[in-house]
């Protein structure tokens, strides 16, 4: 998975999804050096950091990123030569380059876009992923035909949970919902 920082939850959302689901999931996120986002979930990820270009605000900046080799190119491709089963963008400059790079490889891709109106970089990158999962079904509009696919937007477990046991005060309305639900804990 690639991502920058406001893009962290959904893919690790996505990860600990694969991995209640999959024997012996390994998990590889792929981002800007130092960057941390990966570390908020419970599954064991191996963070590799790869050099990008920042974006200073200017379309331009990003799409000069997106088509220049990223600094972090001999990192990038380190990764890739492990041949991942595939390679997920979530979206944000920092994950273009090698989900990009990865396409260029042949190996399975996909960008993940939880908006209405693509990001640029998910944009940029429709032209060359195998599938472009989204969570509106006016977004379709934005990828290549045969490319989208409706799935609703990620939600990690955790926040659920909070959600569920109050963590802002709100166990009276939620959870109390929740303990009188037919198999809920509160259910005799």
């Amino acid at each position: 998975m690639a991502e920058p920082g406001g893009h962290v939850f959904p893919g690790i959302a996505v990860a600990d999804a694969l991995d209640r689901r999959t024997r012996d999931l390994s998990v590889c996120w792929v981002g800007t050096s130092g960057h941390r986002g990966a570390r908020a979930t419970d599954h064991p990820v191996a963070l590799r950091g790869v050099g990008s270009r920042p974006q200073r605000g200017a379309r331009r900046k990003l799409v000069e990123a997106l088509a220049a080799p990223p600094r972090g190119g001999a990192q990038a491709w380190r990764v890739l030569r492990e041949r991942p089963h595939v390679v997920l963008g979530v979206g944000g400059y920092a994950g273009g380059p090698i989900v990009a790079m990865a396409a260029a490889m042949r190996l399975p891709t996909a960008v993940l876009e939880p908006n209405a109106v693509p990001g640029m970089t998910n944009r940029i990158l429709s032209r060359v992923v195998k599938r472009a999962f989204v969570t509106h079904e006016e977004t379709l509009s934005a990828f290549p035909a045969g490319v989208g696919v409706v799935t609703g937007s990620p939600v990690r477990r955790a926040f659920l949970a909070r959600m569920a046991l109050g963590g802002s005060g709100g166990r009276g309305r939620v959870g109390a919902g929740a303990r009188r639900q037919p198999g809920g804990e509160g259910d005799q």
